[in-house]
């Protein structure tokens, strides 16, 4: 029994302690966002070259391959990984996340999990 508790606390621990539950952001405008890292990227580098022609059939073919989609302004995402300018984000409730540029993202503060309360030890209750 001691081993189903231990377990128990164990998990409690890891899913208050993941940083996915504990941020949620929202998108700032429409967004194109990438299953693949590389592929948000490349799309970034059409738009900040001034290539929008590029950019609108890069994005097109992404889109029908299945590979990108695009996120609405104001749709409410969490934050699961950063990493050199995009974040991996996902709605609350999905499982895979997706890239997008992180200037995309606007960080609010949504549902924070609560630090757990230390156990009280037997008999240290208020008396009356």
């Amino acid at each position: 029994m001691r081993s189903r508790s231990c377990s128990f606390v164990l998990a409690v621990a890891f899913f208050a302690a993941s940083p996915a539950l504990a941020v949620n952001s929202a998108m700032k405008f429409d967004q194109l966002v990438c299953r693949e890292l590389a592929d948000i990227q490349k799309a970034m580098e059409l738009i900040k070259g001034g290539k929008a022609e590029a950019w609108r059939a890069f994005g097109q073919e992404r889109i029908q391959a299945g590979a990108c989609k695009m996120y609405r302004h104001r749709g409410t995402v969490v934050i699961d990984e950063e990493r050199e300018g995009f974040a991996c984000v996902r709605p609350p409730g999905d499982l895979e996340c997706v890239w997008a540029p992180k200037t995309a993202i606007n960080d609010f503060a949504g549902y924070i999990v609560p630090e757990p309360m230390p156990p009280r030890p037997v008999g240290m209750g208020r008396r009356r």
